[in-house]
């Protein structure tokens, strides 16, 4: 949002679709029914796997989408979802 409020056109390109949630993880992450095996494992590398696994990562907020939705209304930003950068260019100074 900062780059659309210093006057720049905003481009978000995603590799699936976007998702609103409160958070990236089950909430069981944030109590006991989750975090008690964790702390009880002591192989950190399963311990990092749990994590990975846990991690739904890429979601935003319902706040930050309705500011996203907004700018995409008025012209500022353009989302891409389920896409794939193969290349890129460097078109200038802006």
């Amino acid at each position: 949002m900062g780059a659309i409020s210093r006057g720049a056109e905003v481009t978000v390109m995603t590799k699936r679709e976007l998702q609103e949630k409160l958070f990236d993880a089950d909430p069981g992450w944030l109590g006991p029914k989750y975090l008690k095996g964790f702390w009880a494992e002591t192989d950190w590398e399963t311990r990092a796997l749990a994590i990975l696994q846990a991690r739904n990562g890429g979601s935003m907020t319902p706040a930050m989408m309705t500011l996203l939705r907004r700018q995409a209304r008025l012209g500022k930003l353009t989302t891409y979802e389920q896409c794939q950068v193969v290349a890129a260019k460097w078109l200038g100074d802006k």
